[in-house]
């Protein structure tokens, strides 16, 4: 949900900014599309945050999506925030598609090699 929130939000290119938006990317990238489990969170970052690349700023895209954290904040029960916080983090994902490459290549980075030797 952080990941997503940060995502959709990205502010001015400070180096703080520019780190926190590229590790939730980065984040993003490995849930959705390595299917790495959101309980490997903590250890996932440490692990990131130890060999982090170099990160640039990227041009932030058109990230209005239909959901927003205001629709997670009304789930009715645990179920539908589970799907909707996955939905929100789909459509935010895909508005930043224009930089997965650059994405993948920070992972790779991180975490070494591609994405059969991350784990």
């Amino acid at each position: 949900m952080v990941d997503s929130y940060v995502a959709q939000h990205a502010t001015a290119a400070t180096r703080p900014s520019v780190q926190q938006l590229g590790l939730c990317l980065m984040t993003l990238d490995l849930f959705l599309e390595e299917g790495w489990d959101v309980s490997a969170g903590p250890r996932l970052h440490q692990r990131m945050m130890a060999n982090l690349p170099e990160l640039h700023a990227l041009e932030p895209p058109d990230t209005q999506t239909h959901l927003t954290v205001e629709h997670v904040l009304r789930a009715g029960d645990a179920a539908a925030y589970q799907h909707l916080v996955r939905s929100w983090a789909e459509q935010v994902w895909h508005a930043w598609r224009v930089h997965h490459r650059t994405i993948r290549s920070w992972n790779e980075a991180a975490l070494g090699g591609g994405p059969a030797t991350y784990r």
